[in-house]
């Protein structure tokens, strides 16, 4: 569930941007990186971050870590 939403939120905003920035890539990322969306990719970046941190690191040890803290 999380995961389909994630990735239905970035879809929404890059066809939106695809659909309103033109041809070119860079006309696309400079509509990416306008003040319009920046909230809404706040909101899923959290979202992203808040789902991968109930999984571990693979090949990674805290036990091992040299900072703890």
């Amino acid at each position: 569930m999380v995961q389909s939403h994630i990735l239905h939120g970035y879809t929404l905003i890059a066809t939106y941007n695809a659909a309103n920035s033109g041809t070119k890539l860079k006309d696309f990322v400079a509509a990416m990186k306008s003040d319009g969306h920046h909230s809404e990719i706040a909101r899923l970046r959290h979202d992203v971050e808040e789902y991968a941190k109930q999984f571990p690191t693979v090949g990674f040890e805290k036990e091992t870590m040299k900072y703890k803290d």
